[in-house]
């Protein structure tokens, strides 16, 4: 991927686990989210209509539901994840130090020739050492088949 889709770029660390441009995703989570690994972080992923419009970090949506509003997190996944050896584990957290990993199967909300935009509903609540939470926090960790898990 990074030596073949930016040669022609002045891209030489292309180890999994380095970060050539400073921002925070390694070349891993470049790579598993769609990003460029030459140009420093640019916002959260963007869609629109069933398209993506821009690859990009992590963020949070707030959609309509019958009885309220729900949270779900929202990143780009590779189109081709399972044959690149990627798997990604979607985290919820109350407090920054109990993580729970989520068993809900993504949902797709656009795409493009990459990449999908996906998102799964925050839990209601998850248990932590003092009891029962509602989760404010996320992060999404991808492992590589040849690398370690990396986490954002």
């Amino acid at each position: 991927w990074a030596n073949g889709t930016f040669a022609n770029l002045p891209f030489t660390d292309t180890a999994p686990t380095h970060n050539p441009d400073g921002d925070p995703f390694v070349n891993l989570l470049e790579y598993a989210f769609g990003m460029d690994p030459t140009v420093s972080f640019s916002g959260p992923i963007t869609y629109a209509d069933g398209a993506v419009s821009g690859h990009g970090g992590l963020t949070t949506q707030i959609a309509n539901i019958q009885n309220g509003v729900e949270f779900r997190a929202v990143f780009g996944r590779r189109k081709d994840y399972v044959g690149a050896g990627l798997t990604y584990k979607v985290q919820f957290s109350a407090d920054l130090n109990t993580w729970v990993t989520s068993t809900v199967e993504p949902t797709v909300l656009a795409t493009d020739a990459t990449i999908e935009a996906v998102s799964m509903p925050y839990p209601v609540f998850i248990t932590t050492p003092s009891g029962d939470r509602k989760p404010t926090f996320f992060r999404v960790t991808v492992n590589g088949s040849t690398t370690p898990n990396q986490s954002l």
